[in-house]
C-alpha cells in the first residue's frame, strides 16, 4: 500500500522556480552567474525562480546541462528506471578509471551484491511461512458452497499470533458482527476439537461456517440478527478447526518480497500443488 497521502492519478504541480533554486543551490551557483551563463538578464532567472514565468524552451537543455538536471528531474517526471545524482555521479567516476581499477570496482560491487542477496534469503526463510488457502470462504451465515477445487498457498510473516496456524480462510457474511467482517480472512489451526468461547470453523450440509463454541457446546452467531439456530444431526455439523485471529494486512508480503518468496520457495510451491492434486 502506497504511503502517498494525494489522490490516486493526481499530479503535483510542476514549479520550475522550486526545481531551479534547489539545483542552483546545490550547483553552488548564484542566480547572477546562471543569467551569464545563458546569456540573459538576472531579471529573467529571478522571475524564472519566483514562478513567474517559465524558460524558453531552447534553454532547456543549457540549463539542465549547467545544473546537472535531467528533463524529467526538471519537469518533475519520477521514473524507477531513471538515474539518480548518485548513481550518475559513480558511473562517472567509473568511467574515469582505468581498465584494472574497474575490474576491481565491479568485482566488489558483485560480492556486496551476493552478500545481501544471501542475508535477504535468509531473512525471508526466517520471517514467512506457507500457509494453505482453501477456495471455499467461512459463511458468517447458514454456509457458504463448497468449492471442488485444489487450495491455493499463501506467504504470511510469521508472528505469536500465527505460529500455530495450518490455513488461512476467507469470512463470508455479517453473522459475525463485529468481530468478522465479510471479506476478512482469519488463521485457522485445524483441529477437531475446541474450548466454550472460542470460535471455530466447521463443515455443514450447507457449507463451510464460522461460528463461537457456546458453554454447552452448541454454535451460535455472534451478530444476534442473523442466529445460527437449533441444529440436529442431519446438519452433519463437524468441527475442522479453530479461529487464531484476523489476518492483518501488515502480516502479508511485499510485492516485492512476494516475487522473491517465489523464487526461494519455488520447490517448496511445487510440491504442495503436486500433493493438492
Amino acid at each position: 500500500m502506497s504511503n502517498n497521502n494525494n489522490p490516486p492519478n493526481e499530479t503535483r504541480k510542476v514549479l520550475f522556480g522550486e526545481v531551479i533554486q534547489n539545483a542552483l543551490r546545490s550547483a553552488k551557483l548564484s542566480q547572477q552567474a546562471l543569467s551569464e551563463m545563458l546569456g540573459v538578464s538576472r531579471n529573467t532567472v529571478t522571475n524564472w525562480v519566483a514562478d513567474k514565468y517559465k524558460p524558453d524552451h531552447d534553454l532547456i537543455p543549457q540549463i539542465c546541462e549547467i545544473l546537472g538536471l535531467t528533463l524529467s528531474e526538471l519537469y518533475g517526471i519520477h521514473s524507477k528506471d531513471e538515474l539518480s545524482k548518485p548513481e550518475r555521479s559513480v558511473i562517472h567516476n567509473y568511467r574515469l578509471m582505468n581498465p584494472t581499477n574497474q575490474k576491481a570496482v565491479v568485482k566488489i560491487v558483485s560480492d556486496i551484491l551476493d552478500e545481501e542477496l544471501a542475508a535477504t534469503d535468509e531473512y525471508l526463510r526466517r520471517a514467512f511461512m506457507i500457509l494453505e488457502f482453501p477456495r471455499t470462504k467461512a459463511a458468517a451465515g447458514q454456509g457458504s458452497d463448497y468449492i471442488d477445487m485444489p487450495s491455493d498457498h499463501v506467504f504470511i510473516r510469521r508472528k505469536d499470533r500465527n505460529k500455530k496456524a495450518d490455513a488461512i480462510i476467507e469470512v463470508s457474511g455479517d453473522s459475525m458482527l463485529p468481530v468478522y467482517k465479510d471479506g476478512d480472512f482469519v488463521y485457522v489451526e485445524y483441529t477437531d476439537h475446541a474450548y466454550p468461547g472460542e470460535d471455530v470453523v466447521c463443515t455443514t450440509a450447507n457449507g463451510g461456517v464460522i461460528k463461537r463454541l457456546t458453554s454447552d457446546y452448541r454454535l451460535e452467531s455472534v451478530n444476534p440478527a442473523f442466529p445460527f439456530g437449533d441444529k440436529d444431526e442431519s446438519d452433519n455439523i463437524r468441527i475442522i478447526g479453530r479461529v487464531l485471529g484476523v489476518v492483518d494486512s501488515r502480516d502479508r508480503p511485499t510485492e516485492r518480497e512476494l516475487t522473491s518468496l517465489r523464487e526461494l520457495f519455488a520447490d517448496e510451491l511445487r510440491e504442495l500443488a503436486k500433493e493438492d492434486q
